[in-house]
């Protein structure tokens, strides 16, 4: 994508990563697979399982993405 330049405040990169979580690895590979068949993305990985840490009502908690 020439000339295409992602903005955050007063800087500009010429690329971009992006990170999302899916409900599960096929949902991950079609968004990964559509993003490089439309040329939005150069390259994808898609990685797995996530382990999610938080903190939430007061109380620590943990789950896998």
């Amino acid at each position: 994508m020439a000339g295409v330049l992602a903005v955050y405040g007063d800087v500009m990169a010429d690329h971009l990563l992006v990170t999302t979580t899916t409900p599960d690895r096929e949902s991950a590979a079609k968004i990964a697979s559509s993003a490089v068949a439309a040329k939005l993305a150069a390259t994808t990985q898609v990685r797995g399982p996530v382990a999610s840490y938080f903190w939430h009502l007061g109380e620590a908690g943990e789950v896998p993405e």
